[in-house]
């Protein structure tokens, strides 16, 4: 198939599809109508399950698919639940183009890295006070927090999500992209992440940049 790196997707202007594995369902089509893939991005992508699956079968079919159509050697991902613009890149070799494995694996890979000190103090203490909250939770022994051994002491960006943590997938929102980010070669596609539970009213607003 056709692989395209960002300025060639630019230069073409082509049109981009996403892989139905890993896009958001509309509310349309409800959750339950197409095959999609639950996973609290906190855990390793090992954790995942298809929604076709036993919850024990951990999600390999369709790992290796291309994330986007047509294929593409990079992406950029950014979303109203978290502040940064994420780089997913293909792995190195020649005819390599990013899976739908790359972008969990580097979701996840992401949300695990300790945040600076610098970035932390950029956020207003009525975010910080959320975080707090999301942070004691992470570290608990509640069923589906990470809890101590495996998240730490330090505050991780899985920690900013607080509890936007349940995969939904990704969407094609251009007007959203443009506003956060404008118009940079390639391709940027937005996350969806849904709460855990029904947010408090203290966050249910993504952090002011």
């Amino acid at each position: 198939g056709v692989l395209l790196d960002p300025l060639q997707f630019t230069v073409l202007k082509a049109k981009i599809a996403v892989n139905p594995l890993i896009q958001a369902a509309s509310e349309e089509e409800g959750n339950l109508s197409k095959k999609s893939i639950n996973w609290n991005v906190l855990f390793d992508t090992s954790s995942a399950h298809l929604s076709t699956d036993r919850p024990s079968h951990s999600w390999n079919d369709g790992r290796d698919e291309p994330a986007t159509f047509p294929r593409l050697t990079q992406i950029r991902l950014c979303s109203p639940c978290f502040p940064w613009i994420i780089d997913v890149a293909a792995a190195p070799g020649d005819g390599r183009y990013v899976t739908c494995g790359d972008v969990l694996d580097r979701l996840h890979d992401f949300f695990g890295r300790i945040i600076a000190k610098d970035e932390w103090d950029s956020y207003p203490e009525s975010f910080k006070a959320s975080v707090g909250q999301a942070y004691r939770w992470n570290r608990s022994t509640a069923r589906g927090a990470p809890g101590g051994r495996y998240y730490g002491p330090a505050i991780k960006r899985g920690d900013i999500l607080r509890s936007y943590t349940t995969w939904k997938g990704l969407v094609l929102d251009e007007k959203y992209v443009e506003e956060q980010v404008g118009s940079p070669p390639g391709v940027t596609l937005v996350v969806v992440l849904e709460s855990r539970d029904p947010p408090p009213a203290a966050i249910t607003a993504p952090p002011e940049s």
